[in-house]
C-alpha cells in the first residue's frame, strides 16, 4: 500500500515529476536531508512519490537562486517558457509548447497554463507578486484539467504562501539595493494569538526600480522608461480548532505604479523577404493628397511629406536580436496615460477537517478585485490620429486616437470549491467535489479626444465581459499491489463566456454569450520499483476554453471560437542513487485539435486594426525532459536540467501566409473547421489569378498552409546548470557561493516562422556570508548582459501611410490593402546586467 512519508536522503532542493515528467529541483537551497512535500495532486506527497509532473521550488531555493518573479521561475523550470510582452502586464506562460499569441491580450483567450495562489485559481498577471511571502512554488506540467479545472490543459503554476506560526514569535527583515535605482525592503512577523491554536502573520514590501539605464525614450529626448514601483501588504490568520480541523484565511493588497513600458517599433523599412503589395513601397503617407493641400491635411504634422521607403518586402525574416541595441520609444502625446497602475485585493480561505473514520472535507474560496489602468503609444510615432481621410477635402473624426490606447478595467472574480475524500491510508481512495467560478470584467476606454477638465483620461464605458464556470469532479486511486497503483481523475464542466459592448461613435452595440460543456479526464499508472526508484505513465484529455470574439469577429464569421483539445501521453522515471544523486526523466506526446490562433480582421469602422481568436488547425507536441543533481560532498552541489520540445502544426491555413506567398493578395473565405492547404484570391474574376497585378508581383503560389511550421513562443531547447556551495569560515560564520546559468533557444513570434527572438543565455550568482541569523550577500543578475528581446509582436507601420492601391483601381479589392500600413513588428526589452547587495535578518 502506498503511503506518504518523508524520506531522508533526498534533499530540499529536489523537485519532482510524474506522469509526464518528474523534475528534481534545478538548484539546491541547503545541503540538508529533508525532502520537499508537494500538493500537486491536492494531497500531500513527497516529490518522488507524486505521480504528476511537478517542479517544486522551496523557500530556500527561491532565495539561493535569486528568484524575483514568475520570469525567474520559468528560467529554472524545464519545459516552462515565459514572455513578458508589455512590462508587468499581459503575461504569456507557456508550458510544454502549448502557446497562444493573444493570451493575456484579448479577453477570454487563455494561455493554457493557469496561475493559482494557495490552490485558488488566479486570473491575472503575477510578475508583481511578493515572492518573499511565498513558501513554495509548484509548476505542474501536462494536462491538469480534471484536477485543477479550467485553463490548465498544459499545466498549472501554484504559489503557496507562508503559514503563520502558532508556537512562538518569529520574523525577518531584509533590504536590497542594486544598479538602475532598484531598492526593495521587506518585513514579516508571525506568532501566536492563542498558543498552539491561532497564529497571525503580517508582511509588507516596498519595491522600486528606476528602469534600465539603456531604456531611454527615443521619442522624448532620452527620458527614462521602464520604471516600476510596488507596495505589497499581506496577512494570514491560521487557526487550529482541534487536532483534526484547521482554517487558514489570507488577505493581500498590492499597488503597482509603472512608467512607460520599454518597447519599440521595428519599421517596415527593415522588411527583407516576400515582395508584394502589402509593403511600404505601395503606401502613401498622405493618402493621395496633392502637394498643395498637404499643409491643410489632417495628417500634415504626423506623417512625412514623402514615402519613407521604396522597400517592397512584406515581412521581416531573421532574428530580432540585431535590433536589441536600439532605444525603445513611446510618444508622450499620443495618449492620455502611459504605463501601468494597478490596485489589487486578493483574499483566500481554506477549511479542512478530518472525521473519525478517516474521511476528510476541504472547502476553499477566493475573491479577487483588481483595477488596472494601462496606456501605450501603439502607433509608435509622434502625435495622434483622430481622422480618417476619405477624400482630399473630407475626413471622418474618430472617437479614439488610432492605435494609441488608454484603458481601465475593473475585474472581480470569486471561486468556491468543496472536496470530500476517503481515508488516504486505505488501498482504495476516492474523492468527489464541486467547483464554481465567476468573473466580471468591466472595461473603459480613454482618449485624448475626450479629455476634459473633469476627466483627465477621457474615459468612456466600453465592454462588460464575463466568465462563469461550474464543475463536478471525482478521483479514484487503487493500490493494485504494494508497488503498483492506478489513479483516475474526471471532471465535467460547463463554462459560459459573455460579451456586452456599449457601442457608440460609429460602433454598434453588441451582446452575446457562448456555452461550452466538456468532460476531461486522466488515467495514471505508477510503479514503485523500490524506495529509490519509481516509474509512471499517464493518458489525459485536456481542454483550453473557447470564447466569443464579439462584434469584430461577427462580420468575418468568427464571432465565436471553439475549445482547443489535447490528448496527452506521458512516461517517466525518477529516483536517486545513494544519498548523493537525484534524477528525473520523462517523455511525452500531445496531439492537439482545433488549435487557437490569431487572425487579423477588418474593423467594422474600416481598416485592418483587430485580431480575433480562431481554430485554424491541429498540432503535435513531443518532448523529453531531464533534471538531476549531485552532491559532490557535504558543501558542494551541482545540478542541471534539459528540455527538448518539438512543437509543430500538422494542419492549418493562415490568412497572412496566403498574402506573403501570393505577393500581397487576400484569401477568399474558407472553412476553418477543415482548413485547406491552398486558397483562392478574394474578389477576383479568376479565383486563382488576380485581376490587378500592375508590377507583376503575383507569384502563383496560393498556399496558406502552415503545417510543418513550429508553434510560436516556444523554445526547442532549454537548459540550466547550477553550482552551490556553503562552507564554514569560522565557528560562527559560514560562507556561500552560488552560480547558475540558463539557456533558452530562439522563439518564433508568429506561425510563419520568419521572425524570431534569438537565443538567450543568462548567468547569475551570489557570494556572501551567514552569521547566526544574518545573511549578507553581493549578487549579480544577467552578468553577461544578455539583451535578446523576451518577446515581440507582429504589428503595423503607420509611418508608411494608411492606404495602398487605390480602392477605385480595377481589381484592387483582391489586394491586401489596409488603412493601418504594412506589416512590421515591435519588440520588448530585456533587463540588462545588475549588481547589487542584500542583507537579511531572521529572528
Amino acid at each position: 500500500m502506498k503511503k506518504t512519508n518523508i524520506r531522508s536522503g533526498l534533499t530540499g532542493s529536489a523537485s519532482a515529476v510524474a506522469l509526464a515528467l518528474l523534475i528534481v529541483s534545478p538548484a539546491a537551497a541547503q545541503l540538508v536531508d529533508d525532502e520537499i512535500v508537494v500538493t500537486a495532486r491536492r494531497v500531500q506527497e513527497t516529490l518522488i512519490e507524486a505521480p504528476v509532473a511537478v517542479t517544486a521550488l522551496s523557500e530556500d531555493q527561491i532565495e539561493n537562486l535569486g528568484i524575483q518573479s514568475i520570469d525567474d521561475v520559468a528560467r529554472h523550470t524545464a519545459g516552462f517558457s515565459f514572455s513578458n510582452a508589455f512590462g508587468r502586464t499581459t503575461e504569456r506562460p507557456v508550458i510544454r509548447g502549448a502557446a497562444n499569441i493573444l493570451a493575456g491580450v484579448q479577453f477570454g483567450v487563455e494561455a493554457g497554463a493557469a496561475y493559482f495562489i494557495d490552490g485558488v485559481y488566479y486570473s491575472g498577471d503575477l510578475q508583481a507578486v511578493d515572492i518573499r511571502n511565498v513558501e513554495r512554488v509548484e509548476v505542474v506540467k501536462g494536462p491538469q484539467s480534471a484536477l485543477y479545472g479550467r485553463n490548465t490543459y498544459s499545466g498549472a503554476i501554484n504559489f503557496i504562501s507562508k503559514r503563520a506560526s502558532k508556537s512562538g514569535w518569529e520574523g525577518s527583515v531584509e533590504a536590497t539595493a542594486a544598479e538602475d535605482d532598484e531598492y526593495q525592503f521587506y518585513g514579516r512577523v508571525s506568532g501566536p494569538l492563542v498558543e498552539d491554536v491561532m497564529g497571525l502573520s503580517l508582511s509588507g514590501r516596498y519595491y522600486e526600480y528606476g528602469g534600465d539605464s539603456e531604456w531611454t525614450n527615443a521619442a522624448a529626448a532620452g527620458a527614462q522608461m521602464g520604471s516600476e514601483e510596488s507596495i505589497n501588504l499581506n496577512a494570514t490568520l491560521d487557526v487550529n480548532f482541534n487536532d483534526s480541523t484547521t482554517a487558514i484565511f489570507r488577505a493581500g493588497y498590492a499597488n503597482d505604479t509603472d512608467g512607460p513600458r520599454p518597447f519599440r517599433l521595428i519599421g517596415a523599412e527593415q522588411n527583407n523577404c516576400f515582395p508584394g503589395y502589402r509593403s511600404g513601397a505601395y503606401y502613401d503617407p498622405q493618402g493621395g493628397l496633392p502637394a498643395f493641400l498637404l499643409p491643410f491635411a489632417p495628417f500634415s504634422d504626423i506623417y512625412p511629406n514623402t514615402v519613407t521607403t521604396d522597400n517592397n518586402f512584406q515581412y521581416f525574416c531573421g532574428s530580432l536580436d540585431q535590433f536589441e541595441d536600439l532605444d525603445p520609444t513611446q510618444s508622450l502625446d499620443g495618449t492620455p496615460f502611459l504605463g501601468v497602475e494597478r490596485d489589487l485585493f486578493l483574499g483566500t480561505a481554506l477549511f479542512e477537517t478530518e472525521f473519525d473514520n478517516g474521511m476528510g472535507l476541504s472547502v476553499s474560496a477566493g475573491y479577487r478585485n483588481q483595477e488596472l489602468l494601462t496606456g501605450s503609444d501603439s502607433d509608435h510615432q509622434d502625435g495622434s490620429i483622430f481622422f480618417i481621410g476619405i477624400s482630399p477635402f473630407f475626413s471622418i473624426p474618430q472617437a479614439d486616437a488610432f492605435l494609441n490606447t488608454t484603458g481601465v478595467s475593473e475585474v472581480e472574480d470569486i471561486s468556491l470549491e468543496a472536496r470530500l475524500s476517503t481515508d488516504p491510508t486505505k488501498p482504495m481512495r476516492f474523492s468527489v467535489g464541486a467547483y464554481y467560478y465567476n468573473q466580471t470584467d468591466e472595461g473603459f476606454n480613454g482618449s485624448l479626444g475626450r479629455v476634459t477638465a473633469d476627466d483627465d483620461l477621457g474615459l468612456q464605458s466600453g465592454n462588460t465581459l464575463s466568465i462563469e464556470n461550474k464543475a463536478v469532479f471525482a478521483t479514484a486511486d487503487f493500490d493494485i499491489s504494494d508497488q503498483l497503483t492506478a489513479s483516475f481523475e474526471g471532471r465535467y464542466q460547463e463554462e459560459i463566456k459573455g460579451r456586452d459592448e456599449l457601442g457608440g461613435a460609429n460602433l454598434p452595440a453588441y451582446s452575446n454569450e457562448v456555452t461550452f460543456d466538456d468532460f476531461v479526464y486522466k488515467a495514471i499508472l505508477s510503479y514503485d520499483v523500490n524506495d529509490d526508484l519509481s516509474a509512471y505513465g499517464s493518458f489525459a484529455h485536456g481542454v483550453k476554453p473557447g470564447g466569443v470574439n464579439g462584434s469584430i469577429g461577427l462580420a468575418s464569421g468568427d464571432e465565436f471560437y471553439a475549445p482547443e483539445e489535447v490528448e496527452a501521453f506521458e512516461v517517466g522515471l525518477k529516483g536517486r542513487v545513494g544519498e548523493n544523486v537525484r534524477f528525473t526523466f520523462s517523455g511525452y506526446f500531445n496531439d492537439i485539435a482545433q488549435y487557437q490562433l490569431t487572425t487579423p480582421v477588418a474593423s467594422i469602422t474600416g481598416g485592418n486594426v483587430n485580431s480575433v481568436a480562431t481554430n485554424q488547425g491541429n498540432a503535435e507536441i513531443m518532448g523529453l525532459e531531464f533534471e538531476g543533481s549531485f552532491d559532490i560532498n557535504d558543501f558542494i552541489r551541482v545540478g542541471g536540467s534539459y528540455a527538448w520540445t518539438d512543437a509543430e502544426f500538422t494542419s492549418g491555413c493562415d490568412d497572412f501566409q496566403f498574402t506573403l506567398n501570393t505577393g500581397g493578395y487576400l484569401i477568399a473565405a474558407f472553412d476553418r473547421t477543415n482548413p485547406p492547404t491552398t486558397g483562392t484570391i478574394r474578389d477576383s474574376a479568376n479565383p486563382t489569378t488576380p485581376t490587378f497585378d500592375a508590377d507583376g508581383l503575383f507569384t502563383g503560389n496560393l498556399s496558406c498552409d502552415i503545417s510543418g511550421n513550429k508553434v510560436p513562443l516556444t523554445s526547442e531547447h532549454q537548459a540550466s546548470l547550477y553550482v552551490q556551495s556553503e562552507f564554514p569560515i569560522s565557528d560562527k560564520v559560514d560562507g556561500f557561493v552560488n552560480a547558475d546559468f540558463t539557456h533558452e533557444s530562439s522563439k518564433f513570434i508568429q506561425v510563419h516562422n520568419l521572425m524570431e527572438t534569438g537565443g538567450t543565455n543568462i548567468l547569475s550568482g551570489q557570494i556572501g556570508i551567514k552569521y547566526n541569523n544574518v545573511r549578507l550577500e553581493i549578487f549579480g543578475r544577467n552578468l553577461t548582459d544578455e539583451r535578446t528581446p523576451p518577446a515581440a509582436t507582429r504589428w503595423f507601420d503607420l509611418l508608411e501611410g494608411f492606404n495602398t492601391i487605390g480602392s477605385t483601381t480595377p481589381g484592387a479589392a483582391s489586394v491586401d490593402r489596409t488603412v493601418v500600413g504594412p506589416r512590421s513588428t515591435f519588440l520588448s526589452y530585456r533587463r540588462g546586467r545588475q549588481i547589487g547587495v542584500r542583507a537579511k535578518l531572521d529572528f
